[in-house]
């Protein structure tokens, strides 16, 4: 994603719509996985040197498009700037995985 900023914000969750061309059997499912980081750059030279920490909790056999459950973001990446990552690494087997309308909610801090 671009950076997102969060500064001033007490909570904050991933949302978007996706589908696999077929379900995911579970010894594949590690292929397919959401990170989230606050020290990456934004230069694609640098993707490896960041610490990325993987956000869980999406279905692996939406074959149409469906809804993902709000994944909240790690407490660590509030008040900061970070950016979000779908990692797809493929093997002998693969599935297309497709992702539509990605939405950031954040809540702001009330004092």
């Amino acid at each position: 994603t671009p950076a997102l900023d969060l500064s001033g914000m007490s909570e904050a969750s991933l949302s978007f719509k996706y589908k696999f061309s077929e379900a995911v059997p579970a010894e594949l499912q590690s292929q397919y996985t959401i990170w989230v980081s606050k020290d990456y750059d934004g230069n694609a030279d640098n993707i490896a040197k960041a610490t990325w920490v993987e956000l869980k909790g999406f279905s692996y056999d939406e074959t149409a498009f469906a809804e993902s459950n709000a994944l909240s973001l790690p407490s660590e990446m509030i008040g900061e700037t970070c950016y979000i990552a779908w990692k797809y690494a493929t093997g002998e087997v693969s599935h297309t995985w497709s992702l539509k309308d990605v939405t950031v909610k954040a809540m702001t801090k009330v004092e």
